[in-house]
């Protein structure tokens, strides 16, 4: 049988496409083999109408059967939203040859499809570019099950045979045997590349607490339950009585590999300077100047405009502290964000750096641009009444806060998406972009890199308590 997904016809063939497959739609031309085509939808349209379709919680419910082991295929027009996390880095190379930013396309309800169902296959064709995701990992009741493949397909040029270009690629073979009818150990075969599954399945009758700045031995996992008696019983609680900010790895979503989520064993909560309700200050690890500091959200957030309303108030007074402190050293602040998927999980943070004011801070942007220019980076100014939550909702970016003309004034900057290089080739902002641009500023540019600043333990300490003695007059 074929499985044809996506568009069956071509605005470009004027009338054309339609005429060949009316002889085969009205069953005058059978074809040789079964033939069943998944026309496209719309990710608005088909997110909508999926999250109200029984079908969905349908799905949920036989997947939690005792007894399920999944589905051979599962075809939908749109990519899973999410599909990008844990990619290596060679994925996002390709991605971006084939002009796909995958941070910004995808539907969440084919996401939570593709958890409830979990096929070995996923074919999908709404970005018109053929990429193969390596396999991931997907869990059940009874633990980890066998992997899923993600694979899109290219777009159909008329009268085209198989394209030399692999990001091109519009036809997929599959020799597949039935999943009832495979050995269990045939089913748990991984390769090397295999990764976790890229969706967080979210419970929505679950909810989540973040206790911070609890000093060892104040409190017990009983007295936690007491005192937040009305978010329902608590579970899991292995950082309680423990000293650090955190109260134990965040379960909202498993990122125990995250450095940035306040709750997790990975967190050096040494460097944590400032806890507020949704933000906290710390220091990074090799930071450019003892004033070196990061804004970060206290749950898993991975770019601003998942801040909520009282979170991105928290982030701009941080930033308005900062200010005040970097007044206070004779400096102004530079703030910068780098919002492209990485491999692993991705937390926001903004940068903060204290760079001195003068007429060198006011270059700022003129280094900036022209920095950019290297990489084939284009900045347009937002304006300073836009919400900075809607600016930086959709896709990648590069966001920067910079001295203005007068001291204590400001200039928003962003550059979208990928960049286009003199070559014509689109790449992702380079990791150090920004780090970049500061050591530049700050004219040490030998300590760009952060392992050439690396601190020992003891001398860290040091250092954030300093920080936090002249920060606090600031708050």
């Amino acid at each position: 049988m074929v499985f044809a997904v996506g568009p069956l016809t071509s605005p470009d063939s004027g009338g054309g496409d339609e005429a060949a497959l009316s002889p085969v739609l009205a069953g005058e031309t059978p074809p040789a083999v079964p033939v069943y085509f998944f026309e496209a939808g719309g990710s608005e349209s088909l997110s909508a109408k999926l999250e109200e379709h029984p079908y969905l919680e349908s799905c949920r419910k036989v997947s939690a059967m005792a007894g399920y082991g999944g589905a051979d295929l599962l075809l939908s027009t749109e990519w899973g939203r999410g599909m990008e996390v844990d990619l290596p880095e060679r994925c996002f190379q390709e991605l971006s040859a084939a002009s796909v930013a995958p941070a910004a396309v995808g539907s969440e309800a084919v996401a939570k499809l593709a958890v409830a169902v979990k096929p070995r296959y996923h074919f999908a064709a709404s970005e018109g570019a053929f990429f193969q995701r390596p396999p991931y990992r997907n869990y059940g009741s009874s633990g980890c099950m066998h992997t899923t493949r993600f694979i899109s397909l290219g777009e159909l040029a008329a009268g085209s045979a198989a394209p030399k270009d692999k990001t091109k690629k519009w036809v997929h073979a599959l020799n597949l045997e039935p999943i009832a009818f495979m050995k269990k150990d045939d089913l748990s075969k991984r390769s090397a590349d295999t990764t976790d599954c890229p969706y967080v399945p979210v419970d929505p009758n679950n909810r989540t607490v973040f206790v911070g700045n609890l000093r060892s031995g104040d409190v017990s996992a009983e007295q936690l339950e007491a005192l937040f008696r009305a978010a329902g019983p608590l579970s899991g609680l292995p950082g309680a009585g423990k000293s650090g900010f955190g109260g134990g790895p965040h379960k909202a979503d498993g990122r125990l590999e995250c450095w940035f989520c306040l709750a997790s064993p990975q967190l050096e909560d040494h460097l944590v300077c400032s806890v507020a309700d949704e933000i906290y200050l710390a220091q990074p690890k090799g930071g450019l100047v003892p004033g070196h500091v990061l804004i970060v959200p206290v749950s898993h957030q991975q770019r601003y405009s998942e801040l909520s309303a009282e979170g991105a108030k928290e982030a701009e007074q941080y930033k308005e502290s900062f200010k005040r402190y970097c007044l206070s050293c004779g400096c102004e602040p530079f703030f910068f964000e780098r919002c492209v998927p990485t491999k692993g999980a991705h937390h926001l943070h903004i940068q903060a750096v204290p760079i001195p004011a003068g007429e060198g801070s006011r270059g700022a942007r003129i280094l900036m641009r022209s920095e950019g220019t290297r990489h084939g980076m284009t900045f347009q100014e937002v304006p300073e009444d836009a919400d900075l939550r809607a600016t930086l909702k959709d896709g990648p970016y590069f966001y920067a806060e910079l001295p203005g003309d007068v001291v204590g004034s400001r200039v928003r900057l962003i550059h979208r998406g990928g960049n286009i290089d003199a070559r014509g080739n689109r790449r992702h902002v380079p990791l150090q972009f920004g780090r970049d641009v500061a050591a530049k500023l700050l004219s040490m540019p030998e300590r760009a890199h952060w392992r050439d600043c690396s601190l020992p333990k003891a001398k860290e300490i040091l250092q954030a308590d300093i920080f936090k003695e002249a920060f606090k007059r600031q708050l």
